[in-house]
């Protein structure tokens, strides 16, 4: 069932609307419960080896030719690695003078480039986004060993911008073999990293922002700042849409463990990142979150000694960090800012001074679930400082659940907490270094040029027996649904680009991939950038069977991402951006849609079609979300259970459409608006449909952010109603 603006406006007329429970604004909800146990064996990717097949052109090795970097740790790594980035980003700097040419020529006042949705010339004006033969799939590849740098690893471009001024930092991929054997460490002492500096060794940007900066990842690396480097940032982090870290050390090995911050995210518009497994040793602050405005998920970050605070948060931000361990004496988390909102779910805090918060806020807003503390006087307090002491806002060493704002029910008898529905990991499988086990769709005649039709050739590498599908450079054409049978246990697209061919298009419902057949073991999906040629009503993956299904990292620009054609399975989606409704004026399909199955999701990104997520009668849970745009973020109903557990609305439209509808479901949702202008609106939160009635939340009944924008510190709505 999915509705549109009119059936929204008719039902309302239709239905008997329940006057708003009087009094909506509560006071701060605080629950000591017993927490839940109902999570899954945890996997540690720190102890994966990463290597790919001798032949995989994607991959960058840093120790060959024509670089050459020293793996020792005896000879400067510096001016080899800022060569291979001005290479990697060369390519989008010329391919961008292309379109700019191509559009300033264009005599036409309003014309859209080929191939290109964005690249356009409206009213006379020109629009040069992206460069003209999209970014390149490389994966910059670091083998063992040590790598010595003395300056910070950047691009060096200052010109390295769009037609409309945007900096193009983006497809920056830094892999290394394994977590704690692979190290890039900063020579002691060097020059520019003085105390008072804070200046990056590792930066994923030059400017102030960007909205570009999509699939920038860094995987199985050690960042060790060295010694007598105080003003030293390990990694100075800019991603958006998806992106982020995942099994990464960031250190300092100075005796006093100094350093200004391990990991920084500083630069406007940092959106879509999820950092997984990462571990911070040392530094001032662990994590520096200063953004003007941002959004990102961490899981299992863990934090030690840290001098002044473990996580520090302030901007107009939004992040969610689940299953966080912290060993510091002052504080662990630390929130500054009255736009700021932070979701925490499992945190384990240890070894605090008796007279410091485990988590301190000094405005702004939090939704803490699960959190346990050791050794500091309270776990949540205001404005800390060494010999002063806190003001306790909850005492003792733990809470099952705090909303520091009002929860928004609709019903009086409604119970005015989450609904803690278990978080479940994904079971994702070991690394096969076996190569003979790998094979690619060109050995059986894939071209990859954009041209001609690849199908064929991908179906017969999918129905090779080979139990791990990878893909060469290029541009791959599908014509029709390829279908992944349970032979196949993991499709590693390395990044490559996807082009739908006119009759996939046209597909309503159908999958460009299709999971197929049954099969006790996890079918894995990751690692892809399909750009603007892959659009119309397909989907990028059909769920076609009840085999469980991870999917990872996965940039669909153009292209709905998932539907369940089958009842019954389960899904694990981490990194997943999906753009639609933006072609010809008209709306398409959702975004995501979940059909009577299990789904647990880390930072979705649907954007601008009119329902981005559809959760029919499933379970699902969030843990972070991006959207942009007209339309409903989430709809739940046909008795669907949904928990969505932080993330940001931007660029609401000032109409009648709901964030949220609710249609006899059970849902909890935590979340926050922003846009660049007081119109980007959605002056209705929530819609909840309930016993006959509908009954809206509208915006003025939330705290207010930046802009006349709001936060929803937390919404929930039952089917059965429990009073509590």
């Amino acid at each position: 069932m999915l509705f549109d603006a009119s059936e929204l406006c008719g039902l309302a007329a239709r239905l008997l609307l329940k006057k708003l429970v009087e009094g909506l604004r509560f006071a701060p909800s605080l629950y000591m419960l017993s927490p839940s146990a109902d999570h899954a064996t945890d996997r540690n990717p720190s102890t994966d080896r990463i290597a790919y097949p001798p032949d995989a052109r994607s991959v960058v090795n840093v120790t060959e030719a024509p670089y050459f970097a020293d793996k020792t740790g005896k000879q400067d790594c510096t001016a080899i690695l800022v060569r291979i980035l001005d290479e990697l980003l060369g390519e989008s700097q010329v391919g961008m003078r292309e379109v700019m040419d191509i559009l300033s020529a264009e005599p036409a006042e309003d014309w859209v480039m080929p191939g290109s949705f964005e690249n356009r010339k409206q009213a006379g004006e020109i629009f040069g986004v992206f460069p003209k033969n999209g970014p390149s799939s490389k994966i910059i590849y670091f083998p063992k060993g040590t790598y010595l740098v003395s300056d910070t690893i950047c691009y060096s471009f200052d010109d390295l911008k769009n037609g409309l001024g945007v900096e193009m930092n983006w497809c920056i991929r830094l892999q290394g073999e394994n977590q704690h054997e692979t190290i890039i460490r900063l020579q002691d002492g060097s020059r520019g990293f003085e105390h008072g500096m804070a200046r990056p060794m590792i930066s994923y940007i030059r400017g102030r922002s960007s909205n570009i900066a999509m699939s920038n990842f860094m995987r199985n690396l050690t960042i060790d700042i060295g010694a007598r480097n105080p003003g030293a940032i390990g990694v100075e982090f800019m991603g958006n849409n998806c992106a982020g870290m995942e099994a990464v050390t960031i250190r300092s090995s100075d005796e006093k463990r100094r350093g200004y911050a391990g990991l920084s995210m500083s630069r406007n518009g940092i959106s879509g990142c999820v950092f997984n497994h990462v571990s911070i040793e040392g530094f001032d602050y662990g994590v520096a979150f200063t953004s003007r405005q941002g959004y990102v998920v961490f899981e299992k970050l863990a934090l030690r000694n840290q001098a002044l605070r473990g996580f520090s948060m302030e901007g107009n931000s939004v992040a969610t960090i689940y299953g966080l361990s912290s060993t510091n004496r002052l504080p662990a988390l630390t929130l500054v800012s009255s736009d700021a909102h932070l979701i925490v779910l499992d945190a384990l805090l240890n070894g605090g001074a008796n007279n410091a918060p485990a988590i301190e806020v000094l405005s702004g807003h939090v939704f803490l679930r699960n959190i346990r503390s050791t050794g500091y006087g309270c776990v949540l307090g205001m404005a800390y400082s060494p010999g002063w002491g806190t003001d306790p806002l909850i005492p003792g060493d733990q809470v099952d659940e705090y909303v520091s704002d009002p929860v928004c029910v609709l019903n009086p008898a409604e119970f005015k907490r989450s609904l803690h529905l278990p978080i479940v990991d994904a079971p994702i499988p070991g690394w096969e270094l076996d190569f003979g086990n790998w094979v690619h769709p060109g050995v059986f005649g894939a071209v990859g040029d954009g041209v001609t039709d690849d199908t064929l050739a991908i179906q017969r590498a999918m129905d090779s027996g080979k139990p791990v599908i990878y893909f060469q450079p290029g541009r791959y054409r599908i014509d029709s649904p390829i279908q992944v049978p349970p032979s196949v246990k993991q499709v590693n697209f390395m990044f490559v680009d996807l082009v739908s061919g006119k009759a996939l298009q046209d597909m309503e419902g159908m999958g460009m991939f299709t999971v197929t057949g049954d099969c006790s073991d996890p079918l894995l999906i990751e690692d892809l950038f399909s750009f603007e040629q892959n659009f119309g009503h397909h989907y990028l993956i059909d769920h076609g069977s009840t085999r469980t299904l991870i999917l990872r990292n996965l940039h669909a620009q153009c292209c709905a991402a998932y539907i369940n054609s089958q009842s019954g399975g389960t899904v694990f989606i981490e990194n997943f951006i999906s753009t639609t409704g933006i072609f010809n004026n008209s709306y398409q399909q959702p975004c995501f849609v979940f059909r009577g199955q299990k789904a647990w999701c880390k930072q979705l990104d649907p954007e601008y079609t009119l329902n981005k997520v559809l959760n029919d009668g499933s379970l699902l849970v969030v843990l972070g979300f991006k959207t942009e745009g007209h339309g409903s973020a989430f709809i739940a109903l046909n008795g669907a259970q949904m928990e969505i557990l932080g993330g940001i609305v931007y660029f609401g439209t000032n109409d009648d459409l709901p964030i949220l509808i609710n249609d006899h479901s059970d849902v909890a949702f935590v979340a926050s608006t922003t846009g660049t202008t007081s119109r980007h609106l959605f002056k209705i939160a929530v819609r909840e449909l309930a016993d006959g009635f509908s009954v809206d939340a509208l915006h003025h009944q939330f705290p207010k952010r930046l802009r006349d924008q709001y936060t929803i510190p937390l919404y929930v709505g039952r089917r059965s109603k429990v009073s509590g």
